[in-house]
């Protein structure tokens, strides 16, 4: 065997397999033909990814346009059950402008926003499409009055609901409300009065009788109502002694009673103890002024 023919037998064995079944195949082309087996499959997998980012792209792109769009902007905010407390300051407090985006607004954070306002109660707010976004209040109920007695420039009479909370601040007493005396501390508006629980007297009394007292004093643990006078017209009592915080409803139920004989006898008397319901006290009734 020539020089030539033993290179011949070298390359051969090293480009040329064999299969299972003794046939021949080139190693370099087939390991050329996977190397862009994968190449073509790298290229498909990242067109595909490609193709799925700009298409993701377009619809945020779309959706984004449609969402913005003046077809889809708030026109009006309206604004419902404010009586005592302005439309525009709950406006303000929600933060909701013409010309925003209505599928954008948060209606849980404007809820939030407007039940912060001192004199809300409560709030719920949605959207009215195409163009309008509703809020709706419950306003809290004034129940009773404080005196600062500070020489506050926000005013001299600070308003509270039966919760405590300072709700109104008023220059002048408001009229129909009675005058609570007693309280530790008069807060801003929003916080409440210390002790909290004074402003809940009023709702335990009778309607009747709530509306003809003047001003509830408390001291220490002694509840003393004074009534209203009405101008051209003597009072039936002047005070009702309540006692303890106790027992208000039944208290002042049967404190109504006896205001109501002293009326259809024509008599007066200085004061009304119904510290005890059972045992009512008074002292000497006499006759009113034309009887």
């Amino acid at each position: 065997m020539t020089s030539d023919d033993t290179d011949h037998s070298d390359d051969t064995d090293h480009n040329v397999a064999q299969d299972e079944f003794g046939r021949g195949f080139d190693i370099d082309e087939r390991m050329r033909d996977r190397r862009v087996a994968v190449l073509r499959e790298e290229g498909t997998r990242r067109l595909r990814i490609l193709t799925t980012g700009v298409a993701v792209l377009t619809i945020i792109g779309i959706g984004w346009l449609i969402v913005t769009s003046p077809a889809l902007a708030v026109t009006t905010v309206e604004i419902r059950g404010a009586v005592d407390i302005t439309q525009e300051a709950v406006r303000e407090a929600a933060r909701v402008s013409v010309g925003d985006a209505l599928l954008l607004v948060n209606s849980g954070s404007v809820v939030q926003r407007v039940e912060k306002l001192p004199m809300i109660e409560s709030a719920s707010a949605h959207r009215d499409f195409p163009h309008d976004f509703l809020i709706t209040v419950v306003e809290r109920t004034p129940v009773a009055w404080v005196s600062r007695g500070d020489g506050s420039p926000a005013g001299s009479a600070a308003i509270v609901d039966a919760t405590g909370r300072v709700i109104k601040e008023s220059a002048l007493p408001p009229a129909g409300l009675p005058e609570i005396s007693g309280v530790e501390s008069v807060p801003q508006l929003g916080a409440r009065i210390s002790p909290p629980q004074l402003a809940g007297i009023p709702d335990q009394l009778p309607e009747a009788l709530r509306t003809q007292v003047q001003s509830i004093k408390v001291d220490g643990s002694q509840v003393l109502l004074t009534l209203r006078v009405v101008p051209g017209a003597q009072p039936t009592a002047a005070e009702i002694r309540m006692g303890a915080p106790t027992m208000l409803a039944q208290k002042g139920a049967a404190a109504l009673a006896v205001l109501d004989a002293l009326a259809l006898r024509g008599e007066r008397v200085t004061y009304i103890d119904v510290r005890v319901p059972t045992a009512i006290a008074t002292d000497s009734p006499t006759k009113q002024a034309g009887n």
